[in-house]
């Protein structure tokens, strides 16, 4: 399962430019499932289309946002030998984004499905990009109603240790990454 701390670390690291609020909680969303142990095989129009991405490679944001009124994530997970693929959409209704997850693999033939209220998780300042801690007054909130009405229905037998799919702590791993940072890329932390 995906914590807020895990899930603000992913933000960061990333560092995404947002264009709306409906993006800063559909980037949360993606961050939770990454949190989750998934990783991601396409976004945007790859992620909808009829020959998504089946080696299992993973892939960057790029793209994530090009949609207007919605954000589309394809992400895969390999447990107990067989591969998995999920279909995220966030479609922005309004003041809120709606979140379908289908299992593209399994005997899941109805999409799990959240609604959120955008203004909910959000701080009320718009503009503040700067510090990715700030631009949410209840990412722990967002967390756990992702956690509950999505991936523990997708990952039944994951508790709520932080551990993902793969048996090992997401956020250990980001730890490592942040800690030892490329040498080529003039990284300072």
């Amino acid at each position: 399962m995906a914590t807020e701390r895990t899930v603000l670390l992913l933000i960061r690291t990333s560092r995404p430019s947002f264009r709306n609020p409906h993006g800063k909680v559909a980037f949360a969303v993606h961050a939770s499932f990454l949190a989750a142990g998934y990783f991601l095989a396409a976004t945007g129009k790859n992620a909808l289309s009829d020959n998504p991405p089946i080696g299992g490679e993973e892939v960057g944001i790029e793209g994530w946002d090009e949609q207007v009124g919605s954000y589309d994530f394809l992400y895969f997970a390999t447990e107990m030998g067989q591969k998995k693929k999920f279909l995220v959409r966030c479609t922005v209704i309004g003041e809120f984004l709606t979140i379908d997850c289908l299992n593209l693999e399994g005997q899941q033939k109805e999409p799990l499905y959240l609604s959120i209220r955008v203004k909910d998780y959000l701080s009320h300042d718009e503009n503040q990009i700067s510090n990715y801690g700030e631009l949410y007054k209840d990412l722990k909130g967002l967390v756990k109603n992702l956690n509950s009405s999505i991936l523990a229905k997708l990952e039944p037998n994951v508790g709520s240790s932080g551990e993902g799919l793969h048996g090992s702590s997401a956020e250990s791993a980001i730890r490592i990454q942040v800690n030892n940072p490329p040498q080529n890329l003039g990284v300072k932390i």
